[in-house]
């Protein structure tokens, strides 16, 4: 028997008195795979097949610390071209694992992940005092990209939903851990951990401040240690991806809304799309009155929203399908509109009939479920995959250099090991020939680039210089300095000499969708013709 416990303006939580400590349960096994799991995996189905080639930038670190020579993209070059400490840790891990198929192993370790961020959602769940229906709504995401996102998502909802059940008057170490832990798995997490510690100082107000932040000492201690090990082994307190895209406030401000508002819209028809955005809307401000009024200590919830929308506004989004960027708040948000479809039913079952009631919490449900599904969700079926190994996923990716990725590794494979690269497309060329040097144009393994170039020509996805063939350009200079043996650009002019003629275009074939440079003084590669 499980007796309720009230409080005033408190979540209901349910505690069991079989198991101290413990404050909720998971749910059924039955209700979990069917309300919880199937839609999740439905999401998962629809989405599988997207790939990108950012997963094998990560790999090659790891392949890197495995074979001894370090946390290094290019051996011997201290630059720290991964975002997540954490990551790189599953990543090793995956290089470890036989057989091969190392972009598979890493999003299925992403399913993981997200299962176990579900599993998160529905223990909350099942500690509210909502209505049983309510609790089957379902959440669903997608979680396939075999990055970090839904490692950071679990991360953050093991975190809240510990604060939202249990507070502060547990031992304060769990917590400090899971925070600890967030913040390795993206360093950004901490402006999310920072919002939550501060609604945790209203919430928790009743018990000593020295108990309501104890467990920020993790993520403190997260973040002060990676910047001092950052100064010290790269020379840099952050990752050198917040450096090669730290565009302009004001189009990083413009570029995040849109990618807020596409992030939010459904993938669906135009008028069906705007129903189910304004239905989200409408749940998600009722939701925030009702944490307000009625479930104060699911205000942890909220906290991610905001934290996570200045995040995106001050990045000006992510380039990839699929919404990295919003995922973190995803399921916070629908457990917000969770709480407002209930007291929106509420609402209308005491000025209604029961019948109506019935009707409009049907189709209000439906699509709320409907908006769960569609709203992050870039259709890739994993129908349309083409094979399970690295260039089989990446060339059935659905993105517009899906081909290109999969492709120029075997374009260049005449070229000796320890030659040097210079391109923007990094990932799965670096992974595959780790004998290579790579200069990456997009300076994101790249500290002069990253650096050394200004704002203009900095976006979402890296820098992306059009006149790099000018040697006065800022990622000109470097390739000067550098002198690649190869260069391989699809970005602005296509000229038939760059860098002072310095460097000749080489006809490639117009399925490889971008153009290859090589030394003007070098018979170049055998697989190209001079043009």
């Amino acid at each position: 028997m499980m007796p309720t416990v009230t409080a005033p303006n408190q979540c209901v939580v349910l505690q069991p008195d079989d198991h101290p400590g413990r404050t909720a349960k998971a749910p059924p096994l039955p209700e979990a795979v069917i309300f919880l799991c199937l839609p999740f995996l439905a999401s998962v189905c629809r989405t599988f097949a997207s790939c990108t080639d950012d997963p094998f930038i990560t790999l090659r670190y790891a392949a890197n610390i495995v074979h001894g020579f370090g946390p290094v993209f290019n051996r011997g070059e201290h630059v720290q071209g991964f975002t997540s400490p954490l990551h790189l840790c599953v990543a090793v891990l995956v290089y470890l694992a036989p057989g091969g198929h190392d972009l598979l192993k890493l999003k299925l370790a992403s399913l993981v992940f997200g299962l176990l961020a579900i599993r998160e959602a529905g223990i909350l769940l099942y500690g509210i005092d909502i209505p049983r229906w309510a609790r089957r709504t379902g959440v669903a995401f997608a979680s396939s990209n075999g990055l970090e996102t839904t490692l950071e998502m679990w991360l953050l909802m093991a975190l809240t939903r510990r604060l939202i059940l249990d507070g502060s008057r547990r031992s304060p170490f769990p917590l400090a851990l899971i925070g600890f832990a967030a913040v390795l798995a993206r360093p950004d997490a901490l402006l999310v951990v920072a919002f939550v510690g501060a609604v945790g100082l209203i919430i928790e107000r009743r018990r000593p401040v020295a108990q309501r932040v104890l467990w920020l000492a993790g993520p403190a201690a997260a973040v002060t240690g990676t910047a001092a090990i950052g100064l010290l082994y790269f020379r840099d307190a952050l990752p050198n991806t917040y450096y090669a895209k730290d565009i302009a406030l004001g189009q990083a401000v413009s570029g995040g809304a849109r990618y807020l508002h596409d992030s939010l819209q459904p993938q669906m028809g135009a008028s069906y799309g705007r129903a189910l955005l304004i239905l989200q809307i409408a749940f998600l401000a009722v939701g925030v009155y009702a944490v307000v009024r009625r479930f104060p200590r699911c205000g942890y919830l909220i906290a991610i929203l905001p934290a996570q929308i200045l995040f995106i506004l001050k990045s000006g989004g992510d380039w990839m399908n699929g919404s990295r960027f919003a995922a973190p708040a995803a399921i916070p948000m629908i457990l917000i509109e969770v709480l407002g479809l209930v007291t929106s039913i509420s609402y209308l079952g005491r000025h209604a009939r029961p019948i109506f009631v019935r009707g409009v919490g049907a189709v209000a449900t439906a699509g709320l479920i409907a908006s769960s599904i569609s709203s992050p969700i870039f259709p890739a079926p994993v129908w349309q995959l083409s094979g399970a190994d690295d260039r089989s996923l990446l060339a059935s990716g659905g993105y517009q250099y899906s081909h290109l990725w999969a492709t120029l590794p075997s374009y260049l494979r005449c070229l000796p090991a320890g030659q040097l690269v210079a391109t923007s497309e990094v990932g799965y060329l670096g992974f595959v020939r780790q004998d290579l040097r790579i200069l990456d144009t997009r300076g994101l393994t790249g500290r002069s680039i990253a650096k050394g170039s200004p704002e203009s020509v900095k976006f979402p996805w890296g820098v992306a210089d059009p006149f790099w063939s000018r040697p006065t350009s800022p990622v000109g200079r470097v390739l000067i300095r550098a002198k690649p043996a190869v260069i391989v650009t699809f970005d602005g002019l296509r000229p038939e000499s760059a860098l002072s003629g310095a460097y000749r275009l080489v006809e490639a074939p117009a399925s490889l969708g971008a153009s290859i440079y090589v030394q003007s003084s070098h018979p170049g590669c055998p697989n190209s013709r001079q043009k």
